[in-house]
């Protein structure tokens, strides 16, 4: 079975929020990712994009221009246990994309190139000391990504 992995949010105030999830939502503590996020090579901030690429193909550079967030870092709410949320620095607030774990990546990336969606190609990306497999789609104007986390 496939699992909602995590939920990747912007906000401008990372404190306030860090605030919220701990005390009032009773979120476990996660951990930092000071530095990550930067949709710039030089880490300026850079404006969520206002439309999708025309297609048909996605990158990971499209991927980061949606993202919209600053680069100044931000944290990981929660547990696997609980779930966890992504949340990253960047002016603008909202919900940038939704992540599910899968076995199947594979399976899951044929599936989606069989019905033509607008989607990047698989990669592997070190995140926390793990080799992140994974790939994003786009479907009814929404951001997915799909994952599986292996030993690095």
């Amino acid at each position: 079975m496939n699992i909602i992995q995590h939920i990747k949010i912007i906000t401008p105030d990372l404190e306030e929020v860090e605030t919220f999830l701990r005390e009032v939502s009773g979120l476990p503590d996660g951990f930092p990712i000071d530095g990550y996020g930067s949709s710039d090579p030089q880490g300026r901030t850079q404006p969520r994009a206002k439309e999708l690429p025309a297609g048909p193909e996605l990158t990971w550079d499209d991927i980061a221009g949606l993202r919209g967030s600053s680069g100044q870092g931000g944290f990981i709410a929660g547990s696997t246990a609980s779930r966890q949320l992504q949340v990253l620095h960047g002016e603008t607030p909202g919900v940038w994309a939704v992540v599910i774990g899968t076995r199947d990546l594979e399976g899951v990336y044929a599936k989606c190139k069989e019905r033509g969606l607008l989607m990047t190609e698989m990669d592997v990306v070190d995140f926390a000391g793990n080799n992140v497999r994974a790939f994003f789609v786009i479907v009814g104007g929404l951001t997915f990504e799909f994952l599986r986390i292996e030993p690095a």
